[in-house]
């Protein structure tokens, strides 16, 4: 093929898109011309969800990071049970007491005809009662006590060698 007939072909492709439109277009035109332009499609009105107060924890309160008060009683009641707490305490006889080294000083109790030793911080009896002093003749005690009305107080009792319980 010449090189004239590559340049003919090439004009004549170019002056073919520049031709009259088509019948469709030519009677699309006139038709928008008389309406105007589209009416845009307005965007969803967006309606935001309501907080009520205290429905929902609220992210930025510094209240949440403080420790929640325990109930003593509660936390008493999931820690393991002492051998002694199982007992009753007029169950419970003091038989005397012994000095270890460091003078720390330990009770000999006796309970359900076994013999066990308490020191200070020892769990006795149902009332969550924790031996305070470990003397020569004595022990001496506080057990939590629930009132009638629902609160708690601490209550102070001794045992005095081969006696019984003086709350």
């Amino acid at each position: 093929m010449s090189r004239a007939a590559v340049w003919l072909m090439a004009l004549l492709a170019t002056l073919a898109g520049c031709g009259p439109p088509p019948d469709v277009a030519v009677a699309v035109l006139p038709a928008q011309a008389a309406h105007g332009p589209a009416a845009l499609v307005g965007h969803p009105v967006f309606v935001p969800p309501a907080y009520t107060e205290g429905a929902r924890l609220d992210p930025f309160d510094a209240r949440r990071l403080l420790p929640q008060a325990v109930d003593g009683h509660a936390e008493a009641a999931r820690r393991e049970r002492e051998p002694l707490e199982a007992y009753p305490l007029a169950a419970i006889t003091l038989v005397g007491s012994l000095s270890l080294p460091g003078g720390r000083r330990v009770a000999l109790l006796r309970a359900d005809g076994q013999l066990h030793t308490a020191g200070l911080g020892t769990r006795i009896g149902p009332d969550d009662g924790r031996v305070t002093r470990v003397g020569d003749a004595d022990i001496e005690l506080v057990e939590r006590v629930q009132q009638g009305d629902g609160t708690w107080r601490e209550r102070a009792s001794a045992l005095p060698l081969g006696g019984a319980w003086q709350p």
